[in-house]
C-alpha cells in the first residue's frame, strides 16, 4: 500500500510514469558484512560497528535510471524513470534459518556476500543460491527450462 501511494506522489510530482519498485536480496553467513554494505549504498557511508541483523532489515534508495534529453533541463526526459530500490538485508544466523523464506517473494535481484579472510563463508553461498531457489519467487521473468539464476541479476561481493 505504501508503494502505491508514494507511485502516485512521484508521478504527481514529476508528471511522469510511475515509480518502479526493484527487490533485491543481499545474502550470506553471520558477520561477513551484509549490514554494512547496505548502509554504504544507501546513505553513502561506512558504518564502524553495524548492529546485527534480526530476521531481516530493508534499506530502501530512490534513484532515477536513464537518459537525460538535457543536464540543463528540470524536467525529466522521456527514457528517464524513477525507482525505488528495496535491498533486504536477509540474517544470516542459523536461528533465523526457518522463517528466512519469508522474504524470498518477488526477488529482481540478489547480491552474495561473503568474507575473503573466512574461506567458510564463500563455499555457503552456495547453500544460500539453493534456499534462495528451494522457496523463492522471482519477479524477473524466468527462461523456460533454464536455472532461476539464469535471469535473475546476481551479484558477489567480497
Amino acid at each position: 500500500m505504501f508503494w502505491r501511494d508514494r507511485e502516485r506522489e512521484i508521478k504527481d510530482q514529476n508528471g511522469g510514469p510511475p515509480c518502479g519498485q526493484v527487490r533485491v536480496l543481499i545474502v550470506g553467513d553471520s558477520g561477513v558484512g551484509k549490514t554494512s554494505l547496505v548502509h554504504l549504498i544507501i546513505k553513502g557511508s561506512s558504518i564502524t560497528r553495524p548492529p546485527q541483523t534480526i530476521g531481516c532489515t530493508v534499506g530502501v534508495k530512490h534513484i532515477t535510471y536513464g537518459n537525460s534529453g538535457s543536464s540543463s533541463s528540470s524536467i525529466k526526459g522521456d527514457s528517464e524513470r524513477d525507482f525505488f530500490i528495496e535491498l533486504w538485508d536477509v540474517s544470516g544466523h542459523e536461528r533465523y534459518k526457518d522463517c528466512r523464506s519469508l522474504f524470498y517473494s518477488q526477488i529482481n535481484g540478489v547480491i552474495f556476500v561473503h568474507d575473503l579472510s573466512q574461506r567458510r563463508t564463500k563455499t555457503s553461498l552456495q547453500k544460500w543460491a539453493s534456499e534462495i531457489a528451494a522457496t523463492g519467487t522471482f519477479s524477473a521473468p524466468l527462461s523456460s527450462g533454464g536455472p532461476w539464476w539464469s535471469s535473475c541479476p546476481l551479484y558477489c561481493c567480497l
